[in-house]
Formats: C-alpha cells, sequence, structure tokens
C-alpha cells in the first residue's frame, strides 16, 4: 500500500511531468541541499529566496530535522538559488555552542499592538475576567465548609482552576493594570484559605494531571503574579506528593491516560523540574533542591520516548492501560515532550534533544493537519488510513486550546535549543488557524474541537461538557502567544511571529525598541520600526516562512537590500541600525495543498484541503445558499490560481462553475459560531452502488 502524507506548494504544478522531468528536478533540488549542507550559512540574494529551498542547520550537537513540511516529490521546484554566489560566514550567535541558542522576551516585555491577535486576546481575556473570584472558588468552599461569601455555584471545577490561576498570573505580567491586580489578591487570598486545609486542593491526593496544573498555577502565581504564596502552596503540594506513595512509586503504565490517579503521569516533569528551578534560584537548602530533583526524575518516560528515539513506529505500540488502548492520545503524549525538554536542560543528555526532534518530524510529516491541528479522531495519533476515514466521517478533529497551548511550548524550545527558525513554522499555523480561528468560551462552554469534516464542518462549542479541559486551558494558549514572537541571543534579535506588537531589546549602552505594524497576513509585506538612544550595529532576523511562493523583498528605508544571510533559517540583515529605521520585508503567499492518501482494498482514497500563506482556507455555504459543491469544480491536478481568482477582498477567492455561479474561498478564521464550510474535500467520489 502506498501511504504518504503530502504537502504541496502551489508554485508551478509538476504533477504531469514525465518521469526522467521529475528525477532531474528532484536531482537539482538534492545538490542544492548538499551544498547548503556543507556551508555554515548562505547569503542568498533576497530576490532568489524561496521556501522550496529550505536550509536546516543546527549549533546543536544533535543535528536537527532536514524535513521539508510544505514539498514533496509531486511539486518539488529546482532551486533558484545561485550556488555560485554562496560563501560561507561565521555564525554571529554568540549562545551557538551553548545548551539554550535564543532567549524568549518574557512577559510584560512585549506589548500587544492592534491587530486580529490583539482582539482575539481582548476578547479572551474579557471573558475570563468577568468571573467573579467567589464564583471561581465556590465548589472548594462549599466542600471545605468555608464562608461562599458572594459566589454563585456555577459548578467550576479542577478541569479548569489550576489554568486559571496560571493564566490570571500570565495576564498580570503581561497587561496589569488595577482590575487584574484587584482579581489576583483575591484569588491568592481565597486558594491560601484552602490550601491550608487541602494542600493538594482538590481532595486529600489530586490525580496527576491536576497535581500538574495547579503546580504549574502555583509557581506562575510566584513568579507572574509576584505572590509568595504560590511557592508556599508549591511548597505543600509537593511535601503532600512526596509524601505519597502513589506519586513516589508510580505504576507508571505505558500510554496512561485517566481516568485514575495516574492519569497523564508522564506530563509531570516539566512542572516538578520548574519546582527544582524556583527552589534553586531561591536559595532552599541544598537537600530539599537535591530530594526535589530526585523526585522529578521519577517521571522520565523513556518507555515512550524510545520509540522516537530508535526510530520505531509508533503504530507497533499501543497503550497498556487508560481510555483508549487502540492509539496514543495525542495532546498529553505531545505535551509529554515539553517535560522532555525540561529533562534536557537538566540534564544535558542529548537523549532528551534527539526523540523531541525525531518526534517533532513524526508529527509535521505524518499527523498534522491542514491547520496545524491533529488528532482527528477523539485527540489519537492514527495512521494515515484511519486519518482519512476520520476526516470524513467524524467532527471531533482537533482538541483546541490544549493542544495548540502544547504545541506552542514544544516549537518555543526546539527553536531555543537548536536556534533553528524552522521550529516556528508550525506555532504560525495554529497562531492563525486555532487561537485566532477560535469563538470564544460562553457559559463555561468551550471551543473544545475544530471540525474539518470533508462532508461539511461548523464552529461549535462543546456543550457536554461544562468547565472542560479547553475552558482552562484557554488563558494558558494564549499568552504563550507572546513569548512565542521574538527571541534574542546576547547580540542579535530574532523575529519568529508577524504580530503587531513591540519589544524592548537591551543592548550594551542602548536599548532598542522594535515595533512591527502590518495588516499581515492579509497583506504579505511586514513593517518593522526601530527605535533607540543611539546608532547601533546587530543583526535583525525574521523566520523564512516555510510557505513563501516567490523572492523575498527586503527594504530599510525604502531601499531595497541586495542581500541577506540565510542562518539557521532566519532571514538576517547585519548592519548598523539609526533611530527610526523602517525594515519592510515582503513574503509573497501562494497556495498549498494539505494531501492524505491511501490505497483501501476498495480502492484509492483521501482528502485534500487549501492554504494560502499560512492561512488555512474554507468555502463558505451558509444556509447551503450555493446549488454546488467545491468538490464537483475544484480539480488537484490543476494549477489552485487557475481556479480561484482573487476578489476585491483580501484573502477571498472565487470559485465559478460552469453556469458562472460563484462561492467564496475565504479564511477559517473568519467563519463564525454555527456558519458551514468546506474545508476538506474527498479525492475520490464512490457510490453507496459501487
Amino acid at each position: 500500500m502506498f501511504t504518504q502524507r503530502v504537502n504541496t506548494i502551489e508554485f508551478i504544478s509538476t504533477k504531469n511531468l514525465e518521469v526522467d522531468e521529475l528525477k532531474n528536478i528532484t536531482l537539482k533540488r538534492t545538490l542544492v541541499l548538499i551544498v547548503a549542507s556543507l556551508l555554515s550559512v548562505s547569503i542568498i540574494s533576497c530576490q532568489n529566496i524561496s521556501s522550496t529551498t529550505p536550509t536546516s542547520s543546527s549549533t546543536s550537537s544533535t543535528s536537527t530535522s532536514t524535513t521539508d513540511y510544505t514539498t514533496s516529490l509531486e511539486t518539488t521546484l529546482p532551486s533558484t538559488t545561485d550556488i555560485t554566489t554562496t560563501v560561507t560566514i561565521p555564525d554571529d550567535n554568540p549562545l551557538k555552542d551553548n545548551l539554550t541558542k535564543l532567549e524568549f522576551f518574557d512577559y510584560g516585555e512585549v506589548t500587544m499592538l492592534e491587530g486580529i491577535f490583539k482582539d482575539s486576546y481582548d476578547s479572551s481575556m474579557a471573558y475570563y475576567m468577568g468571573i467573579p473570584v467567589d464564583d471561581i472558588l465556590y465548589g472548594w468552599r462549599a466542600a471545605l465548609g468555608l464562608d461562599t461569601k458572594t459566589g454563585v455555584d456555577q459548578g467550576i471545577n479542577g478541569n479548569v482552576l489550576g489554568q486559571w490561576i496560571s493564566g490570571f498570573s500570565r495576564y498580570y505580567a503581561a497587561v496589569g493594570g488595577p482590575e487584574i491586580t484587584e482579581k489576583l489578591n483575591d484569588l491568592t487570598a481565597g486558594l491560601m484559605e484552602i490550601s491550608i486545609l487541602r494542600p493538594m486542593i482538590d481532595g486529600s491526593l489530586t490525580n496527576m494531571y491536576g497535581f500538574e496544573k495547579y503546580l504549574t498555577g502555583c509557581l506562575d502565581l510566584f513568579h507572574y503574579g509576584q505572590k509568595p504564596e504560590g511557592l508556599i502552596m508549591a511548597d505543600r503540594m509537593m511535601a503532600a506528593a512526596m509524601q505519597s506513595s502513589i506519586y513516589t512509586s508510580p505504576i507508571k503504565s505505558l500510554g496512561d491516560n485517566g481516568p485514575g490517579y495516574e492519569i497523564e503521569w508522564y506530563t509531570l516533569g516539566e512542572a516538578l523540574l520548574y519546582y527544582v528551578n524556583t527552589i534553586k534560584q531561591e536559595k532552599y537548602p541544598i537537600s530539599s533542591v537535591r530530594e526535589a530533583t530526585d523526585f522529578a526524575m521519577i517521571y522520565v518516560y523513556p518507555e515512550f520516548w524510545d520509540i522516537f528515539y530508535q526510530d520505531l513506529n509508533i503504530f507497533d505500540y499501543n497503550p497498556e492501560t487508560g481510555q483508549n488502548i487502540d492509539f496514543f492520545h495525542a495532546y498529553s503524549h505531545l505535551n509529554c515532550y515539553n517535560s522532555a525538554a525540561a529533562y534536557y536542560r537538566q540534564t544535558q543528555d542529548e537523549y532528551y534533544l534527539t526523540s523531541m526532534i525525531r518526534f517533532f518530524d513524526f508529527m509535521r510529516s505524518s499527523q498534522e493537519l491542514v491547520t496545524g491541528g491533529f488528532g482527528p479522531r477523539t485527540e489519537w495519533f492514527l495512521p494515515e488510513e484511519e486519518i482519512i476515514v476520520s476526516l470524513q466521517t467524524r467532527h471531533d478533529n482537533y482538541e483546541n486550546q490544549c493542544d495548540t497551548y502544547a504545541t506552542y511550548k514544544l516549537t518555543d524550545y526546539l527553536m531555543r535549543f537548536t536556534g533553528d527558525a524552522s521550529y516556528g513554522n508550525w506555532a504560525e499555523k495554529l497562531l492563525y488557524n486555532s487561537t485566532i480561528a477560535s469563538i470564544e468560551i460562553e457559559d463555561g462552554f468551550a471551543f473544545y474541537y475544530s471540525d474539518y469534516n470533508s462532508e461539511f464542518g461548523m464552529k461549535t462549542l462543546r456543550t457536554d461538557w461544562k468547565w472542560s479541559c479547553c475552558a482552562g486551558s484557554r488563558m494558558q494558549n494564549i499568552n504563550q502567544v507572546l513569548k512565542n514572537i521574538y527571541y534574542h541571543d546576547t547580540e542579535n534579535l530574532y523575529v519568529n511571529l508577524f504580530v503587531n506588537s513591540s519589544v524592548d531589546f537591551e543592548r550594551p549602552d542602548n536599548t532598542v525598541t522594535l515595533t512591527q505594524n502590518s495588516l499581515f497576513p492579509y497583506e504579505d509585506t511586514v513593517a518593522v520600526t526601530l527605535n533607540m538612544d543611539q546608532a547601533d550595529t546587530f543583526s535583525l532576523k525574521f523566520r523564512q516562512p516555510e510557505w513563501l511562493s516567490g523572492d523575498v523583498i527586503i527594504q530599510v528605508n525604502d531601499e531595497v537590500i541586495p542581500s541577506a544571510y540565510l542562518l539557521n533559517n532566519w532571514l538576517t540583515v547585519h548592519r548598523e541600525w539609526q533611530d527610526g529605521d523602517v525594515l519592510e520585508i515582503t513574503m509573497p503567499m501562494g497556495f498549498t495543498t494539505n494531501v492524505f492518501e491511501h490505497q483501501f482494498d476498495y480502492g484509492p482514497d483521501g482528502v485534500w484541503a487549501i492554504n494560502y500563506g499560512p492561512i488555512t482556507m474554507a468555502c463558505e455555504n451558509n444556509d447551503n445558499i450555493y446549488s454546488f459543491h467545491p468538490v464537483d469544480y475544484l480539480d488537484i491536478n490543476t494549477a489552485l490560481t487557475d481556479q480561484l481568482i482573487p476578489s476585491e477582498t483580501p484573502l477571498h477567492f472565487l470559485l465559478v462553475n460552469d453556469e458562472d455561479e460563484t462561492i467564496i474561498y475565504k479564511p477559517f478564521l473568519e467563519f463564525e459560531k454555527h456558519q458551514i464550510y468546506y474545508m476538506y474535500l474527498n479525492l475520490y467520489q464512490y457510490s453507496i452502488f459501487d
């Protein structure tokens, strides 16, 4: 059987090329990649940069992936890079030999500016700020016989409280202001009252899923909320856990995602090492740090991480217990790699980084859907044939908030450990097609699943589960974006996400303020303004998007820069910068297709969907106002630029049938609650009579 997940760039179509032509194209590209791999960095004309010629390199002793997630043999293009002008220059990152090669800017260091991300952030924050603290704590106070004050029982429970402690703390650090200060003060006082009587907050022994959320929340309360009580409560939780044999001698079954005490035990490591690093910074006794470290090391997960470290097939393994024993739970097993990242930072053992990178490649090459989502059937990793069936028959195709938050963290860790910008491409897709595309929570019901069904899709809230986990992680999801926008080393500034915002970069004897302001992705040009006290020389670096469909153009103060360095997939401009300099980077977008195809017993079958740049497109069909379906007229074997005609509205395209009737393709993020759309289309049409 032929099994390959295809993700193609619409630059030209090569589906009808002869075999020899395809071989020549592939050979040309292979030669380019071989030459590029021998060089530490390429100087590439801005007019020649294309997403079809990615260079993947890393200063880590562990090589990063060279997997190309946006092209395949069917549409591989020859490189436009002139190899004769490629020269070697040194890596200008002073941290290149460190374990962590890049650092993020933390909450409070990045300021959001007006744009589609800030709109989503403000809308989400307004909802959560509208929930009274007394309502939040009602259930815990009532269970312990405490005064419930003015609280109303909204049924708020342990699925969300740990994430909310974290979320409100991050709002405080990121945005600040008297309203969030008062809310955090009241929440902290109430939690301390509960913690005295119930150190684990939920019952005498919180399950491991809840323990991880509460511990992270309390530590965020200490760090981001600037509340000493956060660490006091974290100490109490750790003491209770370390006195329980359930925690000190766990069974640790492979793939156990509940519902017992050990639910998702394999995600605990990140939170436990967060605690270890905190008490180390706070100068706790060495014996206490050592004891907590030993406890954290109990929760390593080689039973799963070995599968990828050894390049084994995940589908040869099954969970030993849990809610599903056929396939691994997608969210928690992606999230367990954030614990692997914490263990890598703690031990510096390359085993963890190697497994992380290979898992990342597995996800992007075989599991990732058109939006960047994954787990299209009840949140499971699936083989290709099951992915196709799920996209044709089910509507629970991506767990938005939890999965996206975990993926943001994973991409952040990999970018910082390797210095490679390519890890940011996945985060960009999810920013627009999950975080911003989400409809807001109502009455405790969250936008849990995205619907990508090939018959039709619709955005709905999950009304069978009030205060679900996604109602908790929405706050963490949207706040994490702020830490993914910019990075820095000791000398240079990096732009990962093209989000309207500003950041202050502290240089020796100088403060540089970078401001992004554009209509991206509705326009393909991003403008960056630099303000500083005095002229300064450093590199300004931009992630080279994987979706580029043409030549990048960089201008500084309206003058085209003839060349830019391409280093670890960062487009780099090194120069002396002046106060008020304006850099504009134009990154042409094009159509890409995401295809899953498999040979079943009854014949070939599959599904496909479209992106434009990083934006997932869907065909609108409110109230069935159209008389035809796009699957009947949109041909994957014909260039999409010949079929989808740009309209006067940015990122809206028209598809016209034989009767001159028109339907509209537009960004998935624009669809509102209960609007019907078509995203994935079937590759083949089978009759029930076949």
